[in-house]
């Protein structure tokens, strides 16, 4: 089994898809809803970026 992330997660990096709300408020919400969701992946699940950072 696999996820493709396509713009959210890059190679070294994370996306920004909190943006049209202020960094302060909408960053820990990204963080606190999206990052225990791919911890929380059996080992077996691999993630695949959309592509390198700054490349979008």
């Amino acid at each position: 089994w696999c996820i493709l992330t396509a713009d959210f997660v890059l190679v070294g990096d994370v996306a920004r898809p909190d943006l049209a709300q202020a960094g302060d408020e909408g960053a820990p919400v990204l963080f606190d809803v999206s990052i225990p969701r791919f911890l929380n992946l059996p080992d077996h699940v691999e993630v695949y970026p959309g592509h390198l950072a700054g490349s979008t």
